[in-house]
């Protein structure tokens, strides 16, 4: 069925182009559902076949021939990309390299991916092995549907084969609705220390049970392939539309949708009708062409080899966005290795070294060339677990600047952001368990808790709580629209906690000072507005809306006094830490002043230094509330500092004020924050503040 491999081609190709950053195909990550639905279609197909011409299935057989097809070119890549891992990566990203090799060469990436973090997250472009999350899904696949497929046919029930995958298919989709938003009974029953489960986004897009319903939709396909359709007029439909619908997928689709779910049925059906109609369809040649055969053959090796070109090339460059030329390149590059990787090891190996036969396997030297690549996994994952387990073999680094930090390895960003080591919500310094100051807000208020403990609340004898756990806009009213949580519980429910703490202070005679931090404008790109129904009004939120939120919790919170902070400079997306501990190759030390400090009026500080304005120049007109601007605290003749001293990072990653920064901050916002705090609590500074403020 050669259209087959021009749709392999169509598929891999969707994923390098959507890898490049290519606007026009956003929704080139359904690429990888095309090959669910073709593994489960020819799987099934081989298993069948065997089970119904013998009555059994040899699984010896079927796994060493997966192991053969798959395994040569998966470690020789793995091996080209633990060497450039190793001569590129700082120890805290070596450290999680060397971690997801392990779990690559378990068939575990999915699972330990799905653990670190989402597949479209900027993070992502740190993981080299990211990509291979659906080879992992595929060979749980082929560990589990043999055995299924036997069962079934033992048990009498292959005429019931297209019924059981129909149920399958529809528990499938019914797991991505139950588990999408992280909050439901079963999760909450079952899942409650597993912090992961609560991103259903993640949840659904990383996990087996939730891609079930694209193998099967595959499978079922080997049962209605038998059905033909005998107008050639509907055969050319069939497949037009599938390869439209596919199209359509490729070019609407986008990151933030909750994916698979019923937006995965789409390219999968579309892929079905390709599949089923592309024999015999007119204009099936834009399939079965050479050039799309060429492309479909070595589809395995491009899409090995694609992804660690893209992310050490993006590495290299301090995650600068890919010029066109470099789009070309790499585009160029990974089309040349992936031929490579077909022609010497894939096909060499797939029907010479790694063919089934009992009689080859008796010894000499074929025998012993079959034993490499078990030797290549073993060292592989030595190697990777060694990495793991010693910090990203710091020794590599030669640099002091930074040393007393590299021990940390992975753990450096949540050990060091300003909010390590308090509770998100509740007690922070807390004399008499009643709240004098609330911090309230995202990740981005969390950094301030060791500024404010250490600097402000602790000197004066205040009690500081916190009120800063989900990532919304926290504002009276508002919700986010992204997928995976259900945000219109959530994000109400952390302003209800900031307003509970204030009430709280009031019983008790007290006048609370509450302080407000986001990321505003990340959180501004995600949010909606509720409805006085509680549902999301489906629009997009400014300035404007903004300024309402505030004037309204303003007059929620009555005379506590309300303390805003703007959007900190950040690096521009550049991680310090991962700057400052690379080994030399990939340092970028030429111009110290690029790390140490970045321009004010590089594109992304721009738009985070205007909205500050407009906060700023909002509170000064309204009256409401005091601003506080952090590019006045942290920047300075067009420059912001992101190192000081050439060894304290002020940011834990690329924008969270690390320990240093948070209380650097918070000592230049003191003496508004006192002023603030004394209206309220006019004994407050006067005695051992005093000696602190000195």
């Amino acid at each position: 069925m050669p259209h087959i491999d021009g749709l392999r081609a169509v598929a891999v190709l969707s994923v390098l182009l959507f890898h490049l950053d290519l606007s026009w195909i956003r929704g080139g990550f359904v690429g990888v559902d095309v090959f669910f639905v073709i593994s489960g279609f020819l799987i099934t197909a081989l298993i069948k076949r065997e089970i119904e011409s013998s009555n059994r299935l040899d699984f010896k057989r079927f796994y060493i021939r997966r192991l053969w097809r798959l395994a040569p070119a998966f470690l020789t890549v793995l091996a080209f990309t633990t060497l450039g891992a190793v001569l590129l990566l700082s120890p805290m990203h070596l450290e999680r390299y060397g971690a997801s090799v392990v779990s690559a060469l378990l068939s575990l990436s999915n699972i330990y991916f799905f653990t670190e973090g989402g597949y479209f997250d900027f993070a992502a472009q740190l993981k080299p092995l990211l990509h291979t999350w659906s080879l992992s899904i595929e060979e749980q696949f082929y560990l589990l549907w043999p055995v299924t497929m036997l069962l079934c046919f033992k048990a009498g029930l292959m005429r019931w084969m297209p019924a059981l995958l129909a149920l399958l298919t529809a528990f499938s989709l019914y797991l991505n609705v139950v588990f999408s938003d992280g909050q439901t009974a079963l999760i909450d029953a079952m899942f409650t220390r597993l912090e992961p489960f609560t991103d259903g986004k993640n949840t659904i897009f990383f996990l087996l049970p939730f891609r079930i319903f694209e193998f099967a939709i595959g499978a079922g396909l080997v049962w209605a392939i038998n059905i033909r359709v005998r107008q050639q007029i509907v055969v050319d439909a069939i497949f037009w539309l599938g390869l439209a619908a596919l199209a359509a997928c490729f070019y609407r689709y986008r990151e933030w949708m909750l994916f698979p779910s019923f937006f995965g049925v789409v390219p999968c059906i579309a892929a079905a009708m390709i599949i089923y109609a592309g024999g015999e369809a007119r204009g099936r040649q834009v399939l079965t062409n050479p050039f799309a055969l060429w492309f479909g053959l070595i589809s395995y090796s491009l899409y090995l080899v694609h992804w660690p070109l893209i992310v050490f090339t993006k590495y290299v460059q301090a995650h600068a966005e890919l010029s066109m030329f470099a789009v070309i390149v790499l585009g160029l590059a990974s089309i040349v290795l992936g031929w490579l990787l077909h022609k010497f090891v894939e096909t060499p190996w797939r029907f010479g070294f790694g063919t089934y036969d009992d009689k080859a396997q008796a010894g000499g030297l074929h025998r012993r060339l079959r034993l490499l690549p078990l030797a290549g996994l073993a060292a592989l994952g030595v190697a990777g677990l060694s990495m793991s387990l010693s910090k990203g073999w710091s020794w590599r680094i030669d640099t002091s600047i930074g040393s007393e930090y590299v021990a940390y390895g992975s753990a450096f960003p949540k050990a060091f952001t300003g909010g390590a080591g308090f509770a998100n919500s509740g007690q922070v310094v807390s004399l008499e368990n009643i709240p004098d100051i609330i911090i309230m807000g995202d990740s981005h208020a969390r950094h301030y808790i060791n500024g404010l403990q250490e600097i402000i609340a602790e000197p004066a004898g205040l009690s500081l709580y916190a009120a800063a756990n989900d990532s919304c806009l926290h504002l009276p009213g508002f919700t986010r629209k992204s997928a995976g949580m259900d945000w219109d519980r959530a994000c109400p429910g952390g302003l209800r906690e900031a307003l509970d703490y204030v009430e709280q202070a009031k019983q008790a005679g007290k006048t609370p000072v509450v302080i407000l931090s986001q990321f505003w404008l990340f959180q501004i790109a995600f949010a909606d507005r509720l409805t006085a129904e509680g549902e999301k009004a489906g629009r997009q939120i400014d300035l404007t809306d903004v300024r309402e939120g505030l004037l309204e919790l303003k007059s929620m919170l009555g005379d506590a006094e309300l303390i805003v902070i703007g959007n900190v400079p950040g690096t521009a997306q550049v991680d310090i830490m991962d700057q400052l501990t690379r080994p030399a190759l990939s340092r970028t030390m030429a111009k110290p002043d690029t790390l140490f400090t970045t321009p004010i009026e590089d594109g992304r500080l721009k738009r985070e230094r205007q909205f500050n304005k407009s906060l700023e120049a909002f509170a000064s007109k309204s009256q409401s509330f005091t601003f506080l601007n952090p590019f006045g605290a942290l920047c300075q003749q067009g420059r912001c500092v992101t190192v000081v001293d050439r060894r304290h990072p002020v940011y834990s990653d690329s924008h969270h004020l690390s320990q240093y920064g948070s209380r650097l901050v918070i000592k230049k916002f003191a003496p508004v924050i006192r002023r603030v705090i004394a209206n309220n609590f006019p004994e407050a500074f006067r005695t051992s503040s005093v000696q602190h403020m000195r």
